[in-house]
């Protein structure tokens, strides 16, 4: 009995099968992969948040600010992965992982991608001088305090937002806004945001948006 191997059409049709059930799978696999980082991430701000209440339970519940002009750290300043590392000690947790590179990196190893919400806990005109205790805090639930970013400074002010910009009307990365807050939708389109009572929820842009997550 001869036997008689694949004909060069079968082949063809084979490797077609392969090629669409790959082009099926592929986008699923990497939706899967971004799933997982996502939950990673999540589990960083979780930490992170805790970090942020213990350090106002140490500090007669005053919030943290964005930074102060202690000297002697990071060109003079104490930021806030600076202030909250001795809480947790763990430089990763301030890195996302489906963010490819840090754009700002501070003493102990720090590469921070998480935007921490200058609009409420730093002062309008004076970084030191915006104190904000936990007793202010009308919705802890629905405020801000930390978002995907591509740098510590998130939020829709600043002082150096462009002149006759209304902060009341403003959004995240909006062309008006000059501050280089860019909150970053890398998982699936959705942003991992921490709220002030300690949870840490997925979002989409039109949610976020709301100036009243900002201010309280």
């Amino acid at each position: 009995m001869t036997r008689r191997g694949f004909t060069l059409i079968e082949l063809l049709v084979v490797i077609a099968i392969i090629a669409i059930l790959a082009a099926i799978l592929f986008p699923v696999f990497a939706k899967a992969r971004e799933k997982a980082r996502q939950s990673s991430c999540q589990s960083n701000l979780k930490q992170i948040g805790i970090a942020w209440v213990m350090y106002i339970q140490d500090y007669d519940e005053v919030c943290p600010p964005l930074y102060t002009s202690t000297p002697g750290i990071s060109s003079d300043y104490f930021h806030m992965p600076e202030l909250l590392y001795p809480y947790q000690k763990n430089a990763q947790i301030w890195r996302c992982p489906s963010e490819a590179s840090a754009y700002q990196s501070f003493d102990w190893g720090i590469q921070c991608t998480y935007g921490y919400n200058q609009s409420r806990f730093a002062g309008k005109t004076n970084f030191d001088s915006g104190i904000v205790s936990l007793a202010q805090l009308e919705d802890p639930v629905g405020t801000i305090i930390f978002i995907d970013d591509t740098n510590l400074y998130a939020g829709p002010y600043s002082p150096a937002v462009a002149a006759g910009y209304n902060p009341a009307q403003g959004v995240l990365n909006d062309t008006a806004d000059l501050t280089s807050t860019r909150a970053s939708n890398r998982h699936n389109e959705m942003y991992n945001i921490a709220f002030a009572d300690g949870h840490v929820k997925s979002m989409r842009d039109t949610y976020y948006r709301n100036w009243s997550y900002w201010m309280d």
